[in-house]
């Protein structure tokens, strides 16, 4: 059985400049040749990871929103679940006036922002994601996939997440998946839970997956697959966390494809070894 390659985006899977590489492209091409089935598993937008993967021109199954959102490879929705309306609207009211902090949405239709914040333009430069602004007596009216706060202060972001969890933890899934971001999901949301689904809807055990992350919210992807591998270039905090987990390439010079090269396409014999 063929494991199942399960990857996080941003810092890991793709380059610095935020693109799929061409030596990572032409990898991915080459093991959906040789029947392996891949796991996109991002805090980004759906609309986002589907661009990515016709820029490869390859199937997938996305997690996207950090699970909030699961869809498979050919692309039917297998799973989704919202922050609730109230709650939504009570955490958006309490960040807003918070200064030096961007307040950010996304529901099916796109991304709404409270203000422009120019360190996140690089990440979604040449996407087709639909961007809006918002105030807080128009709020977007349909449901909330995740929303997310930015603060390039990162003493202030920690003391951001410790209100978010003691005001809001057991209401919903915090996540500071950045020294500079806090995404917020709906209750029970995370990478890890939607890969178990992904997992039993294809007949396979977790044992079977392999799995690359960079950030505090890969954590429970990473424990959840038979083998979880953390990028170089991985946050200090997730390498604290998981100590025990083999460290590989920076995305810079595009670790997770060399490494599945090496892997699962130079020394296919090595498949169940590795894993």
């Amino acid at each position: 059985m063929l494991p199942l390659i399960v990857s996080d985006l941003d810092g890991t899977l793709l380059t610095p400049e935020h693109q799929l590489g061409a030596y990572t492209t032409k990898v991915l091409k080459q093991l959906h040749q040789r029947g392996h089935r891949l796991v996109l598993a991002t805090g980004r937008h759906a609309i986002e990871v589907s661009y990515f993967l016709k820029q490869a021109d390859i199937p997938a199954f996305m997690i996207t929103a950090n699970g909030a959102r699961i869809t498979d490879d050919n692309n039917n929705r297998l799973f989704h679940r919202d922050i609730p309306s109230a709650i939504a609207h009570e955490i958006i009211t309490f960040l807003m006036d918070k200064p030096h902090v961007t307040v950010h949405l996304y529901n099916d239709t796109g991304w709404y922002f409270n203000k422009e914040d120019e360190n996140l333009i690089p990440y979604h430069q040449g996407t087709p994601l639909p961007r809006y602004r918002y105030t807080l007596d128009q709020l977007p009216h349909t449901a909330l996939t995740k929303l997310f706060l930015c603060c390039q202060d990162t003493a202030q972001i920690a003391s951001y997440e410790y209100q978010l969890q003691a005001r809001f933890g057991e209401q919903v899934t915090i996540v500071c998946s950045m020294p500079w971001c806090i995404e917020v999901m709906a209750a029970g949301i995370n990478k890890g839970a939607a890969l178990q689904q992904i997992v039993r809807s294809l007949d396979l055990t977790e044992q079977q997956c392999i799995a690359f992350g960079d950030g505090m919210n890969d954590i429970d992807m990473l424990t959840a697959a038979g083998q979880g591998l953390i990028m170089e270039n991985a946050s200090d905090r997730l390498k604290h966390r998981l100590p025990e987990h083999e460290v590989i390439g920076t995305n810079a010079n595009e670790a997770v494809a060399a490494y599945l090269e090496k892997n699962f396409l130079l020394h296919s014999s090595s498949v169940t070894a590795v894993l």
